[in-house]
């Protein structure tokens, strides 16, 4: 069952808003998870994803839909065979929490894939493993010719889970 992390929690930053299931219910939304095609193969060995994160920093890294592309070029440029997991939300078995950037954007320094007003934007944190039964479709992340990553959803863009 899911609980929402307390906003209370010593671990949670200032600007931090617990999702409720009630507040959420009628919203279910796709989440995203940028990984590598060869830990997210060891992932489905395992039954679940544990990226660095999880240990380090106490959570497991999403993006919404709006959000998961300008993370792929903000954090993940030059790194090869990158896959894109889509995550149903419903599925996840372990606090979710949508927070401030773990990693907060600096003005000006990023402003070709930052718009404006993105360091204010909540990012959701998985509070432990990612299940990988709630994971729906793998998509394989595409570079545009100038180097970023870009935009291309497609069932011809997706790969096997």
């Amino acid at each position: 069952m899911r609980a929402a992390r307390a906003s209370n929690d010593t671990r949670a930053e200032p600007k931090t808003f617990a999702v409720t299931t009630e507040a959420r219910r009628l919203e279910v939304v796709t989440l995203f998870h940028l990984t590598t095609r060869s830990s997210w193969h060891a992932a489905l060995e395992a039954g679940e994803y544990r990226p660095p994160s999880l240990s380090t920093e106490g959570f497991v890294h999403l993006s919404t839909a709006a959000q998961w592309l300008r993370t792929a070029n903000r954090f993940y440029r030059g790194v090869p065979d990158l896959v894109r997991l889509a995550i149903d939300e419903t599925a996840l078995e372990s606090p979710l929490v949508f927070e401030a950037p773990a990693h907060p954007v600096v003005p000006g320094v990023s402003a070709v894939t930052e718009p404006a007003g993105a360091g204010e934007e909540l990012f959701p944190h998985l509070y432990g493993p990612l299940p990988t039964k709630a994971v729906t479709a793998v998509f394989d992340l595409v570079l545009g010719p100038d180097g970023l990553f870009v935009d291309e959803d497609g069932l011809e863009h997706a790969s096997s889970r």
